[in-house]
């Protein structure tokens, strides 16, 4: 096996992960049993999901939630200018989810053996993009419908 031999999942809270998104993530492990999958989920693992690796939300993110950015947010949502702030602001979930990963010493090491980075979900489709422009990883699929392709084993 190579240095990046991974298949790392990330999953943020938002993520739609039911029977058959469990059973996705069993496809996905079934795939290359060759290569190790790895779950990583932000602030906390789905219900039908055991993550190999919680990440708690980072300081800033923290922060703006003791003093209602979380409650701006939502607010903001209701109208469509409201969501092209929210998408260019520090709440924005995948900014979120970038800032919490970056932070993250384990997480910097696990993506150093990853090979595949699949975004399970549209919140973790910003920061798997921002690891392969940063280097971080080779390689990354972006949705669960790309999730599905991998799990057909066509995609690895």
């Amino acid at each position: 096996m190579t240095a990046r031999d991974t298949i790392t999942v990330l999953l943020t809270p938002a993520a739609d992960v039911t029977r058959e998104g469990a059973s996705l993530l069993a496809r996905v492990r079934e795939s290359d049993p060759e290569a190790p999958v790895r779950i990583v989920a932000l602030g906390r693992a789905p219900e039908a999901v055991s993550a190999d690796l919680v990440v708690p939300r980072d300081r800033l993110t923290r922060v703006l939630h003791a003093v209602g950015g979380d409650a701006i947010s939502r607010r903001l949502a209701d109208s469509p200018a409201g969501r092209l702030l929210n998408s260019l602001g520090p709440m924005h979930p995948g900014r979120v989810a970038w800032r919490s990963l970056r932070g993250s010493r384990q997480v910097r090491e696990l993506l150093g053996r990853t090979r595949l980075l699949v975004a399970a979900d549209d919140d973790s489709a910003l920061p798997a993009w921002k690891a392969v422009r940063a280097g971080l990883v080779p390689e990354a699929r972006f949705d669960p419908a790309a999730a599905r392709v991998l799990a057909s084993g066509s995609g690895v």
